[in-house]
């Protein structure tokens, strides 16, 4: 995709860019993903200092741990357990 069009998909749909961000997959998936952040930092897409949380292990433990961070982000009492 070019990146005006990423650009334009973002600022349609994202007023103020994002601070908050979660990577989750196996070790490929990781790598190309922080890759792709770089590019959407450029973009100015995601904060400079925003908050990264890298996800990755078993698919059970990754699915538990990404419910943990949305729900986390959401300011849930859920969140803790």
């Amino acid at each position: 995709m070019p990146k005006s069009k990423a650009a334009d998909m973002t600022a349609r749909h994202q007023a103020e860019p994002i601070e908050d961000v979660a990577l989750v997959g196996g070790q490929l998936y990781l790598k190309v993903m922080r890759s792709l952040l770089q590019g959407f930092r450029a973009m100015g897409a995601i904060e400079p200092d925003a908050r990264i949380a890298e996800i990755n292990g078993p698919i059970g433990r990754m699915r538990q741990d990404l419910r943990r961070w949305l729900l986390d982000g959401a300011r849930t009492p859920e969140a803790g357990q």
